[in-house]
């Protein structure tokens, strides 16, 4: 009798220890599916676009020399506005598309030294690297 209830106690605290197992395998493996449901669904505040960048991104030419240079703008929601920081060097305008993905810039030839910046913003609601920044150097 003493034979049978030691193996029945045996086989009780083994049964005990493996539904404790599966409670604890089931519990692990239903918290990693929630945690990759949340982090599936989580609100992604990063852009969805490429960053904006400017090519080319440096300058350099000579003042007494009539230039226009090419700028080409890429990556954002390609809906692009630029701005130059001063007009007294030169100015700029677009390609006219509906995009303005190009933008050209004429220097004046008044042998006027100096460094001016063309910024390309990306107009949409992308605030993530929506915009880059050209140098422009004349020399004189």
């Amino acid at each position: 009798m003493q034979h049978i209830a030691r193996k029945y106690l045996r086989n009780k605290c083994m049964d005990d220890r493996f539904k404790q197992t599966r409670r604890t395998l089931v519990m692990g493996i239903a918290l990693c599916m929630v945690a990759v449901g949340i982090a599936g669904c989580e609100v992604n505040s990063s852009s969805s676009y490429p960053p904006v960048t400017i090519s080319p991104a440096v300058v350099s030419l000579k003042a007494s020399q009539p230039n226009t240079i090419k700028f080409t703008a890429s990556g954002g929601n390609s809906n692009y506005t630029w701005s130059l920081s001063d007009n007294s060097l030169g100015t700029f305008y677009t390609d006219n598309t509906s995009t303005n993905g190009t933008a050209f810039y004429e220097n004046n030839t008044t042998n006027s030294a100096g460094t001016v910046t063309l910024t390309v913003t990306d107009t949409s609601n992308d605030t993530s690297g929506n915009s880059a920044i050209a140098t422009i150097t004349q020399l004189p």
